[in-house]
């Protein structure tokens, strides 16, 4: 499995974010979590790449373990290990201000995958090209629009070539012109056999790029299963509620 996680737990103070969660992704497999807001559907996929501690059970990322209570600092080179498979692509973009569009798109393959300038700039060419941002190169994160800068970020996290990519809620900052255009280019990254998994309130982005769809209330992971299923024939009335009041 490229990610199986068993029995999740997280707290903040006496709160239970997460209660037991288990969830399970395969090579080449998207997987969406839909679910209603403080379900810990964010909270879950930050543990998968070591941004969110957890407090029992297990994560395995290629059977590589993340420890409980993670640290940046104490674990560092396994994190940087995790996060090279593991990409991340944020709501709100997350880009550097003072950086080009090149720059952001090269900063992490010079630094930490450690290949030549030529070859990091040259894949950033390739990747802009895919997303259909070819044309700004050389502008400021500021000069694009919000649904630029998201495609921006999805090329700088495909530039250091993961093996699974994690999106929390990619498009709920954009219009829905925007959203159109990102959600464009994450169905592309399905259709290539690019392993995601995709926390989202966009019901049609699940439906159309998912294999598997997990729902999240209080917690737990209420029912999963395919988006004919979840969306036809839910079996729980939290999902049938959730389902019923698409976005």
């Amino acid at each position: 499995m490229m990610i199986e996680a068993k029995g999740v737990m997280k707290r903040h103070g006496t709160l239970e974010v997460l209660r037991g969660v288990d969830f399970a992704l395969a090579a080449g497999e998207v997987a969406a979590i839909i679910g209603p807001s403080g379900g810990g559907k964010s909270t879950f996929l930050r543990t998968l790449n070591g941004l969110e501690p957890f407090h029992a059970g297990t994560i395995a990322i290629e059977g590589v373990s993340i420890p409980h209570g993670v640290d940046d600092r104490r674990d560092a080179a396994l994190l940087q290990s995790i996060r090279r498979k593991v990409g991340f692509v944020f709501q709100q973009f997350h880009l550097f201000p003072h950086l080009t569009v090149r720059d952001n798109i090269i900063e992490a393959p010079l630094r930490v995958a450690r290949i030549s300038r030529d070859e990091a700039v040259a894949r950033a060419e390739k990747l802009l090209a895919r997303v259909d941002l070819a044309s700004k190169i050389d502008a400021y994160p500021r000069q694009l629009s919000g649904g630029q800068q998201q495609r921006v970020a999805i090329a700088r996290t495909l530039a250091m070539e993961p093996k699974v990519i994690l999106f929390d809620e990619p498009t709920s900052a954009l219009d829905p012109l925007m959203a159109a255009e990102v959600s464009a280019v994450i169905t592309d990254l399905a259709a290539g056999g690019q392993s995601m998994v995709v926390v989202t309130h966009a019901m049609a982005l699940a439906r159309r790029v998912a294999g598997r769809i997990s729902v999240f209330a209080g917690g737990v992971c209420v029912e999963s299963g395919t988006p004919g299923r979840i969306f036809e024939a839910p079996q729980e009335a939290v999902t049938r509620a959730f389902v019923a009041h698409p976005r």
